[in-house]
């Protein structure tokens, strides 16, 4: 392989030390022993609108790499740099320079400021590069930001050389063939078909495709083998949309006019269409569902919303994705919208997080879903639950309503309804009650048949086995009432026995504050051995009443007497 020696040589750049260089000479340089040059100046060219000069497109940049691994690989290049070089031409130099720097990127893999490291405070500088419009240049993108924009698109899988079909992509930017690009995996940008019939005045027929002319019909066709889910129309009618509806595309209008920049409401529901699409076909085919966008020319307006929605999605920069953009359609965002997207860029950027995919659809966009705020989207919630909410509570209730009047069906195993009859029921269930699950005998389940009569009978010899139940005692009225049984007079019998044992009560206290201990002796005093009377009269029970209360005093039960 190329020598380690650094090759010493004017008006050259090293990228690969003594292997590559990048060069700019006013003659035809001749190979040496130490290098061998090429140039592709007589090979590609740039199709300009108008003073656009660049960068050159995805395509002649494949041609580059192609022819590049040709010299390096050449026997004789072995030992030998290789220079790739152009005229002194400032357009020309920075063309060549910018294929060689993404080259570097796509396919050996550098990084952004590995490849302008050599490039930076070159003398002369580089010449930035300019839109397709008519008017003075007044925005401007750098080989940094195209460089910048090929290594976005690659770290987010927008862009793989590997996998560019060339002659696809040649063919179909012909003006003949569609002038249509496939800028990503969901995005194809493309100018106006037209047919005779733009207003969709007369109706289409089954062999609609036949009418149309072929430019239209290739169009049609390349999008169906694409798997096309959706065309966006940003210009007046060119076309009748009914030939894309027909073929299973669907078709919105999202007009504005031309050469100008949209508002950001079409922003947000461009962005949710394409979200919406993606979300609901991204998983049910091989190829990934694509967006088809296109204004008059499929460049101004188009780079507009396409733009906008890879700075929200992927974090482009508003030159980045410009560079991109161009890279892949050359002459794509023209005039103001320059400015516009590079105004706008963080307000994109900042929707990724402010703003969310509305839950419920708009009309404004045949059904598809745009972005909303936030607070927006939990007010959709909390509508979408009330709803449900209610949706059931009717159901609930025309069940019922349909139960009452025999109108339910009720599905068995095999899916045959049969209305319920509820006149035999005799049994006070508001509702159907079905009872226990039987097989019979064909194995089919059946439903047992309520009897009440059979039921009360089952209860009452239930009770005879066990018995008949005792009745709880009622709780004792301890109110003022008239019962003679709670509140009787008091005997003069029983107001002796309590004065007596007030009493002794009365005793007891003095002698314990007297420090006597003698209570015994003086009960013991105050009683005779007399079975049922004392010496005062008063019946034997309340002398053995021990602790009595200072409260008041009932008779519960014989001659026993306890605190009330």
């Amino acid at each position: 392989m190329g020598s380690n020696k650094r090759l010493s040589m004017d008006n050259t750049i090293e990228f690969l030390k003594g292997r590559l260089y990048l060069g700019a000479f006013d003659f035809t340089p001749k190979d040496t022993q130490e290098a061998s040059f090429f140039t592709m100046d007589d090979e590609l060219f740039y199709n300009n609108f108008h003073l656009d000069f660049g960068p050159f497109h995805v395509a002649h940049l494949y041609r580059f790499a192609l022819r590049l691994h040709e010299e390096l690989t050449k026997s004789n290049n072995v030992d030998r740099a290789v220079v790739f070089y152009s005229s002194t031409s400032t357009k020309k130099r920075a063309n060549a320079a910018c294929l060689l720097c993404c080259y570097m990127v796509l396919i050996q893999s550098w990084t952004p400021h590995q490849v302008l490291q050599p490039l930076a405070q070159v003398d002369p500088p580089f010449m930035p590069f300019r839109d397709a419009g008519y008017s003075v240049a007044d925005f401007e993108i750098t080989i940094q930001d195209v460089v910048y924009g090929c290594w976005k698109a690659k770290e987010h899988k927008l862009l793989d050389l590997h996998k560019l079909d060339l002659d696809q992509y040649e063919y179909f930017e012909k003006v003949d063939n569609g002038d249509l690009n496939i800028l990503s995996p969901h995005f194809i940008a493309f100018a106006s078909p037209r047919d005779d019939d733009p207003m969709g005045l007369y109706a289409l027929g089954e062999d609609s495709n036949l009418k149309i002319n072929k430019t239209f019909r290739k169009v049609i066709d390349i999008f169906k083998k694409t798997n096309t889910r959706l065309v966006v129309r940003l210009n007046s009618h060119l076309y009748n949309k009914a030939h894309f509806e027909k073929n299973g595309i669907r078709h919105l209008d999202m007009i504005f006019e031309d050469g100008t920049c949209p508002d950001l409401s079409f922003v947000l529901n461009f962005i949710g269409c394409v979200e919406t699409i993606i979300s609901e076909y991204d998983d049910l085919d091989e190829q990934k569902p694509k967006i088809a966008v296109h204004c008059k020319a499929g460049l101004g307006r188009t780079g507009c919303l396409i733009g906008a929605y890879l700075i929200y999605k992927h974090d482009f920069t508003a030159n980045e994705c410009i560079g991109f953009l161009r890279l892949i359609r050359p002459g794509m965002v023209v005039g103001p919208q320059q400015h516009w997207l590079y105004i706008n860029q963080h307000v994109f950027r900042d929707w990724k997080y402010t703003k969310k995919l509305s839950l419920e659809p708009s009309d404004l966009i045949n059904g598809m879903y745009p972005l909303v705020d936030l607070e927006e989207v939990k007010a959709q919630k909390k509508r979408l639950l009330q709803q449900k909410h209610a949706e059931k509570q009717l159901a609930q209730n025309q069940m019922i309503t349909d139960i009452s009047d025999g109108s339910y069906i009720d599905e068995n195993e095999n899916g045959q309804g049969s209305p319920i009859n509820n006149a035999h029921l005799t049994h006070g269930v508001p509702l159907r009650s079905p009872g226990q699950p039987r097989k019979n005998t064909n194995g089919v389940n059946t439903v047992e048949k309520y009897d009440a009569k059979q039921a009360l009978k089952a209860r009452q010899q239930e009770q005879k086995m066990l018995g008949s139940p005792q009745r709880s005692p009622k709780p004792r009225n301890l109110s003022n009432s008239n019962s003679t049984k709670e509140n009787r007079h008091i005997t003069d019998d029983e107001m002796r026995m309590i004065y007596n044992a007030k009493q002794q009560q009365q005793q007891r206290r003095n002698l314990s504050s007297n420090g006597i201990n003698n209570s015994s002796h003086s009960l013991s005093t105050t009683s005779n051995s007399n079975n049922n009377q004392t010496s005062t009269g008063y019946p034997q029970s309340v002398i053995n009443h021990r602790n009595v209360s200072n409260g008041s005093v009932r008779k519960v039960s014989g001659n026993g007497f306890r605190k009330a």
